[in-house]
């Protein structure tokens, strides 16, 4: 950048000495500013007529700044500070427009990144939740939706964990589906796999691509592992740990999350011990920054209202 500066000082010093000698008439082979500018207040500080002066200033880098002479007027010119911070903005706006595409893209695949449909879970919304059975659960999950949305508005970290807990068909993946599609609204990536669906889908990819998915879910701003207790654990031998392989990564994933201080929402019907899935390390960083839910009560399916 520096470079840069200096480079664009260089030739503001020598278009600044393209004034003629003293008895000498430039001729003027530059484009007319346009008329319209003139007239206009909003460019008054850019363009004169007939009176250079009111366009020169004085950088405290660059020294005096003349402005150019047109074949209608004066043109204000920039200062090599001026041209560096313009080129220093516009890159930013074009960095965070393309981000911003970027985030669009990845909201895209909320539900589709591990190859499955969506199965109807991007309809999942807070306004077609039945909330008069799980009430506290819904104003819960409303309140960290603004919550996260803030502190994102800030550049902070919100890092508050969920653990919706309960019995079937209580509405808990309607839930964590709503605090997705409220966060994809916003163009803000976030990630949804049932937690057996994303074992199998590392049981089938290469080693590279296993690495992929993991770091897919450990910085997304959001993942939602659906059903933890649905993962299958193979019966262990009497010499083997159940279930170590799950075990041990799902303790990779959550702790890069934990270390990125990054959220995660579980859903379980399991309600009491979560040691058959998760080691104690795991449970015990889960359990510093968590909300733990408990959703049961009236099946949504029975009453026909998921």
């Amino acid at each position: 950048m520096n470079d840069n500066i200096t480079t664009l000082r260089v030739k503001q010093q020598l278009r600044n000495q393209d004034t003629p000698p003293q008895g000498m008439t430039k001729l003027f082979t530059g484009i007319p500013i346009h008329e319209w500018m003139f007239g206009n207040p909003a460019h008054q500080h850019l363009v004169s007529r007939d009176n250079p002066a009111s366009l020169t200033y004085v950088c405290q880098v660059c020294g005096l700044i003349e402005p150019k002479r047109k074949p209608n007027g004066w043109l204000r010119r920039r200062c090599a500070c001026e041209i560096a911070l313009y080129e220093q903005e516009s890159h930013a706006a074009f960095k965070a427009q393309n981000q911003a595409f970027m985030d669009a893209q990845k909201s895209g695949k909320t539900y589709t990144w591990l190859g499955d449909d969506e199965s109807g879970l991007e309809v999942k919304t807070f306004d077609n939740f039945n909330a008069k059975y799980q009430a506290k659960a819904f104003a819960e999950c409303q309140s960290w939706v603004g919550r996260f949305l803030q502190a994102r508005q800030f550049n902070d970290t919100f890092s508050l964990n969920i653990v919706l807990m309960g019995s079937y068909g209580t509405g808990k993946t309607h839930l964590g589906a709503a605090i997705l599609n409220a966060l994809r609204a916003q163009c803000i990536p976030c990630l949804f796999a049932t937690v057996q669906g994303f074992f199998n889908a590392l049981y089938s990819k290469s080693f590279e691509e296993k690495l992929h998915l993991n770091e897919q879910a450990s910085v997304t701003p959001l993942l939602v592992l659906d059903e933890l207790d649905k993962l299958y654990i193979k019966q262990a031998s009497e010499f083997e740990v159940p279930g170590k392989y799950q075990k041990a990564m799902l303790a990779e994933l959550l702790d890069k999350r934990y270390k990125r201080r990054l959220p995660t929402i579980i859903t379980t019907n399991e309600q009491k011990d979560l040691g058959m899935w998760l080691d104690g390390a795991t449970i015990s960083r889960l359990q510093e920054r968590i909300t733990a839910l408990s959703m049961n009560g009236v099946d949504y399916r029975s009453r026909g209202s998921k």
